[in-house]
């Protein structure tokens, strides 16, 4: 279930961005490809409760999670989502050569200073995929980054792949298309405010 205060903080946090930038509203122009590309079925999944009162628990879904695709409950069912269909290609489960291997890492940036040492953060990941000459993707939640932008700027620099994970880490079935495009763009917006690109 979406919250009056979730919906507000986000289009507060949308509105200070896009002042910042002095642009207009990034959900706007991709809330129209979304409608243009994606087929009026996926359109229209009926959105998941979700109660944030228990935010461990997964949402309800509210659909049929075969004619939707809804992986965590079709276990990747080959004849339902896993293979390529006519509106979306097959999930990439593996790499395509041998020991190769993506590194990623999600929910940054964090910073977690316990005793004057970082511990299980941002800085202490990037520390280790130093000490190993690595570099890794790293997938963004906007308000993380809100909080810790220097992070950002840091691993960006030191030649990390820099990606979207929403904005907030709401269950993003629980929202609105239009909720979860504004998760997204408003955390590109807030990346390349920060890092330009």
């Amino acid at each position: 279930m979406r919250t009056a205060a979730f919906v507000i903080v986000l289009a507060l946090v949308g509105a200070a961005l896009v002042a910042a930038q002095g642009n207009e509203p990034p959900i706007m122009p991709a809330w129209a490809y979304v409608q243009s590309v994606v087929p009026l079925k996926f359109l229209n999944i009926k959105v998941s409760t979700f109660d944030p009162k228990n935010p461990n628990d997964p949402p309800q879904y509210n659909d049929d999670p075969h004619a939707t695709c809804y992986w965590p409950l079709v276990n990747s069912d080959e004849s339902s989502c896993g293979s390529a269909t006519t509106y979306f290609p097959a999930d990439i489960t593996n790499c395509p050569e041998a020991n190769t291997w993506g590194l990623t890492y999600d929910d940054g940036p964090t910073v977690n200073v316990v005793n004057g040492v970082n511990v299980g953060d941002t800085v202490e990941i990037r520390k280790h995929l130093d000490a190993l000459g690595v570099k890794a993707t790293l997938f963004i939640v906007g308000s993380n980054a809100l909080d810790n932008p220097d992070q950002i700027v840091t691993s960006f620099n030191r030649g990390d792949q820099i990606a979207v994970h929403t904005w907030t880490h709401h269950p993003m079935t629980s929202m609105t298309n239009e909720q979860i495009v504004a998760e997204i763009k408003y955390t590109e917006a807030f990346l390349y405010k920060t890092i330009g690109k």
